[in-house]
């Protein structure tokens, strides 16, 4: 276990060269994505729609050397929200995705939950007869 001290050690060496998810150290700092006091609820969709407007040139996911800014991030989900759509996903829908973690994991849940559906995240390293057990009778594929 690692004391606070080498935590502390440990933050320059993990702090990003650019600006991102939000943060801009210039003059007028956009804020990160927050709700309005007068929302009762609001979803992480409209969180991220709000950031596409206020920062959209900002990066909102970064892996390894590929980095999407909000505005990408807004476009690719909106059209393969729009293809998913096409293809019969809607809300209450279950999904598979068959994804390792990166940005296209993180657009994919995102289109998913603009729909209104939900995912079930299936490793790729699992065995091919696993996963298709897995899939049949439960979910989109």
């Amino acid at each position: 276990m690692r004391s606070g001290t080498e935590y502390e050690q440990l933050l320059p060496i993990l702090r990003l060269e650019r600006a991102w998810s939000g943060a801009d150290p210039g003059p007028s700092t956009p804020q990160p994505p927050t709700a309005d006091p007068g929302d009762a609820w609001i979803s992480i969709c409209a969180l991220i729609e709000r950031q596409v407007e206020r920062c959209a040139a900002l990066i909102a996911l970064a892996d390894g050397d590929a980095e999407i800014s909000y505005r990408e991030l807004g476009r690719r989900t909106a059209g393969l929200a729009g293809a998913l759509r096409a293809h019969g996903v809607g809300r209450g829908d279950l999904v598979a995705v068959v994804l390792g973690r990166g940005i296209a994991f993180v657009e994919t849940a995102l289109a998913l939950w603009r729909l209104g559906a939900a995912y079930l995240p299936l490793d790729p390293v699992h065995p091919e007869p696993w996963r298709a057990d897995v899939k049949i009778g439960r979910a989109h594929v």
